[in-house]
């Protein structure tokens, strides 16, 4: 199996998707007949075929290209693979604000890795810093751990969290509840594994204060000499 590793790119567009699909397949029964996934994101040509290289072009590579790559080739006596490709595009500090609106009763920080493997060492943390500097706030509000199996602990439960099942997607976005202001402030999300610690995701969110003004007293239509005069 090769390895082909990319300069690293923006997650924020990442969404959760299967992985094992067919992305390009092609039929030659005297013509060719290509089937692209994405034409803008894959491509293979017929020149290229007729000449046996089978090789496909993947353009603008993010995140979520990472992962293996097989090339299957059918005949009249059956299918074998003839190339297993593994593409790693490495993840980098993605950075994000969120205003929140008064009508949102919550609202979802973004971070994304490559999908979490069972026999791999991994540990995330959520932490946040407040962007009130009187009151100096910086802690862990999430913090999860997997050697084996997936272990998670929260700061507050109503407030922060995260699920195993996303996690198991590479999606580490984080959910925030009931946001006042003051959740106001940093996030940064990290993530470890047996080579180190790293900020992949830092995300800015601002709540405003709810501006509670106090009706003022209309007044009086009547010019005030009539007021006045009434006894």
């Amino acid at each position: 199996m090769s390895t082909t590793s990319y300069p690293g790119s923006s997650a924020s567009s990442v969404k959760e998707i299967e992985i094992n699909v067919t992305i390009i397949e092609v039929i030659q029964m005297n013509k060719f007949a290509i089937a692209k996934m994405d034409e803008d994101h894959y491509d293979i040509t017929e020149e290229q075929l007729k000449k046996g290289n089978l090789s496909m072009s993947l353009y603008n590579p993010t995140i979520k290209d990472s992962g293996t790559y097989t090339c299957h080739v059918d005949t009249d006596e059956g299918r074998r693979i003839i190339a297993s490709i593994e593409v790693h595009v490495p993840a980098q500090v993605t950075e994000s604000r969120i205003v929140v609106n008064q009508a949102q009763d919550s609202i979802i920080l973004p971070c994304f890795s490559e999908p979490w493997k069972s026999d791999v060492n991994n540990w995330l943390s959520w932490k946040f810093s407040s962007s009130d500097k009187e009151r100096e706030i910086y802690h862990t509000i999430i913090e999860v751990i997997q050697m084996g199996l997936i272990a998670i602990a929260r700061m507050n439960e109503d407030h922060y969290d995260i699920t195993e099942e996303q996690l198991k997607k590479g999606n580490l976005s984080m959910s925030l509840y009931n946001p006042t202001i003051e959740d106001s402030g940093t996030y940064t999300c990290n993530v470890g594994a047996d080579e180190g610690w790293k900020i992949i995701a830092s995300v800015e969110v601002h709540v405003p204060v709810i501006d509670h003004k106090i009706p003022q007293k209309e007044e009086s239509s009547y010019p005030h000499s009539w007021v006045d005069d009434v006894d």
